[in-house]
């Protein structure tokens, strides 16, 4: 499960969770983007993540969270947006 859980608040059935979450991604930047999807997807250790991305660990970390907070934000977007029509 990953650290948002497989379906906020029990809104979308698996298979929209994931298209939502590849539109949401899709707007990534793509320091960003490898470093969620490494870490949050593949479930590399932040050290591996590093090394992949051949950064320094703490650059790792912070593409991680705010790839994290615009995933967030995104996300709350696009179910207000799914919602409205």
């Amino acid at each position: 499960e990953a650290w948002f859980g497989p379906n906020p608040g029990g809104e979308l059935d698996d298979r929209r969770a994931c298209e939502l979450l590849y539109e949401v991604l899709a707007g990534f930047d793509e320091a960003k983007r490898q470093a969620f999807v490494l870490f949050e997807i593949v479930e590399r250790r932040m050290t591996e993540v590093a090394e992949i991305l051949g950064c320094p660990l703490r650059t790792a970390y912070a593409r991680l969270h705010a790839a994290r907070d615009e995933v967030m934000r995104a996300w709350e977007r696009k179910l207000r947006e799914r919602r409205a029509r």
